[in-house]
């Protein structure tokens, strides 16, 4: 699998801080069941190269991380698959990532121009959509990010600067949240979720070889591991991205306030699927 996030359209020399601890939460997963991550960012986004080629030393994910940046000049079919026509990845996941607009430039949210500083993720995502052997996951809060033309007239409509910000690059699935953070955290969950379910293992069997063992435990961050990630990537630099400051909070709501609270119903919900608790 492929995650993206962030570009370095938002503050020198940091992004915006959404979307990078839902990465997180996104890779713990995909790597707890077996999949192998390779995260593609802006060859721009240096503290996020750095972020992310740590992560696993800080064990907030279980394995390097394979972190591929990307410039504005991209031929997206090239880089999904191998001299041979053989995909590099099955699934292409997007949270909170710019993408183009109908005009092709990429805008914030204000509705700031920002495509001098964006890679050509959409050009790679638009080239993903349209194999049909790789499933594309858009995640996004605003309107503006890849993914949300599945929605783009939803978004001129009722988003301000919808007619300008509005996405042009649809996905597969789309996952809409009030903070992106929530999309990727509830992602995960949701692995986690039908990981421990046996009959959506029967089903992706095919009703044929033999069942996986179910995960041991939830992979799920506790809330102290949770709250240390957050406090490095403040630590970093990464601003909120509506109030400017380097502060523990995402899109201006206070992480011990609104962000933890959210995570826990995750887990409560997910903790009813735990081996012990199943019907089988």
């Amino acid at each position: 699998a492929v995650v993206s996030t962030q570009s370095t359209g938002g503050y020198d020399p940091c992004e915006e801080n959404d979307g990078i601890a839902g990465a997180v939460y996104l890779i713990r997963a995909l790597q707890e069941i077996g999949v192998k991550v390779t995260v593609l960012i802006d060859e721009t986004a240096k503290v996020l190269h750095k972020f992310f080629s740590e992560c696993s030393s800080r064990n907030y994910v279980h394995e390097n991380v394979l972190v591929q940046p990307i410039g504005s000049d991209v031929d997206g079919l090239t880089d999904i698959t191998h001299g041979n026509g053989v995909i590099k990845f099955s699934h292409l996941i997007a949270i909170e990532r710019p993408s183009p607009a109908e005009n092709g430039s990429y805008y914030t949210m204000t509705g700031r121009d920002i495509s001098d500083k964006v890679g050509a993720m959409g050009e790679i995502f638009r080239a993903a959509q349209l194999h049909p052997k790789i499933t594309t996951i858009g995640i996004g809060d605003g309107g503006n990010e890849l993914g949300m033309g599945k929605v783009k007239d939803r978004v001129k409509e009722y988003i301000t600067h919808g007619e300008t910000i509005a996405a042009d690059v649809s996905c597969d699935y789309l996952v809409t949240c009030g903070v992106s953070n929530w999309g990727g955290a509830a992602l995960a969950a949701g692995l986690f979720t039908v990981r421990q379910c046996p009959v959506h293992d029967r089903y992706r069997r095919k009703g044929i070889s033999f069942s996986r063992n179910p995960i041991e435990s939830n992979f799920l961050f506790d809330s102290q591991s949770e709250l240390a990630l957050h406090e490095w990537i403040t630590e970093l630099g990464f601003r909120d991205g509506v109030t400017g400051q380097k502060e523990l909070t995402v899109d201006g709501l206070d992480f011990n306030k609104h962000h933890a609270p959210i995570s826990q119903k995750l887990k409560e919900i997910s903790k009813q699927h735990e081996p012990s608790k199943t019907l089988f």
